[in-house]
């Protein structure tokens, strides 16, 4: 980025001395015209630094939220990875009951503990997979 603005300040300020040098003035008039020259060269490049700066900002910024996003990432993984394995190594039974009340999922625990196979617990309901007083509760 620093190649680029270097190129458009170098570009400004031979325009600006070009259009200048097709004028020919002597004494004061010149040196106003030289003045005016290089305020113009100067007013270029801080106009230059400041899109610069900008675009820092704006970057860091923008590389503070991806690794906020890869952070927050990384944690997900991490807490998917230990409930998994609480899920399938539990000693107990333990089923993800969705919203339309049947089994998403069903651990090694509870195929031993009722005795029907993955794909009979997935036709159940969760009031099936439940020790009978406990579905009395709701």
């Amino acid at each position: 980025m620093r190649n680029i603005s270097i190129s458009r300040f170098a570009f400004a300020a031979l325009l600006i001395v070009g259009v200048f040098h097709f004028i020919p003035l002597t004494g004061a008039a010149a040196q106003i015209q030289l003045g005016l020259a290089f305020g113009l060269i100067l007013l270029a490049a801080a106009g230059f630094n400041w899109q610069v700066k900008a675009m820092r900002e704006q970057n860091a910024r923008l590389q503070k939220m991806v690794d906020e996003q890869k952070r927050a990432e990384t944690e997900l993984r991490e807490s998917e990875a230990r409930f998994r394995a609480m899920f399938d190594h539990a000693a107990i039974g333990i089923a993800l009951i969705g919203l339309d009340r049947r089994p998403i999922a069903i651990n090694e625990a509870l195929v031993k503990m009722t005795g029907y196979s993955r794909e009979e617990g997935a036709r159940l309901t969760g009031a099936d997979l439940t020790y009978p007083p406990d579905a009395e509760i709701g």
